[in-house]
């Protein structure tokens, strides 16, 4: 299939592309020929395409063939896109909303409030993960293909195990929804309706790929780390008995 002609069946899948540093200006080349070109595993990028396309396709056995490294470097590139591209473009909206005399100041205040809120909560969530649990999953799994530093990395899970990720792993939908409300129900309609329904859009297109993202992490790469530190666990405590 060309990829032009995948562009042109669903738009939304420019932000997927644009994280496997694809570039407009593709011509007529099939979707292989651009993977090969810029070096992606084809099979992989298909999953991510399919799940961002099809609400109701998760391959969950097919990621689970894929290696955490892979699978973590397309997750930190969507931690990029929600931060310095999504967040930033709805917050100049935001900003351009407009509504009469003193009503403006009061009402702009209260959805700067939430929104703030928010991206601090997406900030923080995004950099826990970046600096301290991919790079545990990373360590995890080279550990597991090497079968070096095993003691070493035992000592690692002791003292932060993936489990504890899986209690931390904080739903950040609960804010975004409070956003969505606040321009839906509780403030009075702007001037300019039509900012209003794009702020809408936005969120809604954020919702829908943050919700892809964590499935991501909590159905492959939580269990595969888990099963990872059993089999290190039990090989760690075989050395020990020996």
């Amino acid at each position: 299939m060309p990829l032009a002609d995948m562009i042109l069946a669903n738009v939304d899948l420019l932000s997927v592309l644009r994280r496997f540093d694809i570039s407009l200006g593709v011509g007529d080349k099939s979707i292989a020929d651009v993977c090969n070109e810029k070096k992606i595993n084809l099979e992989f990028f298909l999953a991510i395409v399919n799940i961002f396309h099809n609400k109701e396709y998760f391959p969950t056995e097919k990621l689970q063939g894929f290696s955490i490294s892979t699978i973590v470097h397309f997750l930190k590139k969507s931690h990029y896109y929600y931060n310095q591209e999504m967040i930033p473009s709805i917050e100049v909206l935001i900003h351009q909303l407009h509504w009469k005399g003193d009503d403006h100041e009061r009402n702009l205040h209260i959805l700067q409030k939430f929104f703030n809120e928010y991206r601090t909560e997406v900030k923080t969530h995004t950099d826990h993960e970046e600096e301290t649990v991919y790079p545990y999953m990373v360590y995890v799994e080279e550990t597991c293909m090497k079968s070096e530093h095993i003691e070493e990395c035992y000592r690692k899970m002791k003292h932060y195990s993936i489990t504890n990720y899986a209690e931390e792993h904080n739903n950040i939908e609960e804010k975004l929804t409070d956003l969505k409300n606040i321009i839906i129900k509780y403030l009075p309609p702007s001037h300019n309706q039509d900012i209003a329904f794009r702020i809408l859009q936005k969120l809604f297109k954020l919702e829908n790929d943050l919700k892809h993202h964590a499935a991501i992490e909590e159905r492959i790469l939580v269990p595969k780390i888990l099963e990872m530190e059993k089999v290190l666990e039990q090989i760690y405590l075989g050395t020990k008995k020996s």
